[in-house]
């Protein structure tokens, strides 16, 4: 079709791989109600709003500037081809009852304390699909947390440690999906079905499924996490998290020195695993006594579970990363 480009489309819109038709075929059917322009100088929601006509008509902007826009002179879809494509936003009034339930009320967010960029990378396009998205931060935070801890909390240096305990804090005071900063939206229906866990456990883990051969048969990660409200199993890990942070607090304070630690162990993944794995199996099996209430999702792919790992993982500096970062830095502010 004259005036739809496909390799703008993919690049714009990723996630539009995982359709089963080429993307012309997507935009006719999907995309332009969800906002997708066919195009760098093509602007469809422009174009709408300056024809009302052509929105009643239900007939997609580029379709109809074709047959009879360009012809009559309509206006309105010119664009800035150096502009950000539009993102894509879910209509939920034709989806089936349950979805778009789901859709509505699900709880998701993100923890974010940089001050150099405003919004997380990826928080538009979830808050495009879930209107109870959202993005917390330390003011959010800290009411949630015991009063002799926040002094601690506010004086670690490294945001990737504050955010590993921030989620759990967030997660048990309001339940719903955590997602790190990188993950974005996929299917809803996917992660209608993903979530499904939680009707019959209290925390859901995820694990990288492509992972698996190379892992030793495990994988788990603590960037996207899933609990009911108040859940137990949250204050365990909580628990851990907090004891360890006092006990490098300490460390820190009875020196100047650098102190080694590993973020993994201290605050991370690594703490999850020691609360509810055994490690002495290969690969490590949940406790017995949390396999009727914690469940892992083993992601067949990196789309198929309702979000994207890394897709807007624009955010981090070159030799910032927390596992480079521990080795230079103190935890710690102000300790000594």
């Amino acid at each position: 079709m004259p005036g739809f480009d496909e390799a703008y489309y993919r690049r714009a819109y990723p996630d539009v791989a995982h359709f089963p038709g080429p993307p012309l075929q997507h935009y006719l059917r999907h995309g332009w109600k969800e906002g997708r322009d066919p195009s760098a100088g093509f602007g469809g929601d422009g174009y709408l709003a300056a024809n009302p006509d052509v929105a009643a008509g239900g007939l997609d902007p580029l379709s109809h500037f074709l047959e009879s826009g360009l012809a009559e002179g309509r206006t309105g879809w010119q664009k800035d081809p150096a502009s950000p494509p539009p993102v894509p936003r879910l209509e939920t009034a034709g989806l089936a009852p349950p979805l778009k339930d789901f859709v509505e009320n699900t709880t998701i967010f993100m923890y974010w304390v940089n001050p150099e960029v405003r919004d997380p990378p990826a928080a538009p396009a979830w808050r495009a699909i879930y209107p109870r998205f959202r993005v917390f931060s330390d003011p959010d935070v800290l009411p949630l947390m015991p009063e002799a801890f926040v002094p601690i909390f506010t004086s670690i240096r490294l945001p990737a440690a504050k955010s590993d305990i921030a989620r759990f804090f967030l997660l048990r005071a309001h339940g719903g999906l955590y997602v790190d900063a990188h993950v974005a939206p996929t299917a809803p229906s996917d992660l209608m079905a993903t979530l499904s866990r939680l009707e019959d456990r209290h925390l859901l883990l995820f694990g990288k499924g492509w992972l698996l051969p190379e892992q030793g048969g495990f994988d788990l990660m603590n960037g996207v996490l899933a609990a009911r409200r108040g859940a137990p199993e949250l204050d365990r890990v909580l628990d851990r998290q907090m004891r360890n942070l006092r006990d490098h607090w300490a460390k820190e304070r009875a020196t100047g020195d650098h102190v080694g630690y590993d973020l993994f162990a201290l605050t991370g993944t690594g703490v999850v695993v020691d609360e509810f794995f055994d490690w002495s199996p290969s690969p490590p099996r949940l406790k017995p006594a949390a396999r009727d209430r914690v469940f892992v999702h083993v992601m067949p792919n990196n789309t198929d579970s309702g979000f994207e790992l890394y897709s807007g993982y624009r955010y981090r500096k070159p030799n910032q990363h927390w596992s480079e970062s521990q080795l230079r830095e103190r935890l710690f502010l102000d300790a000594a």
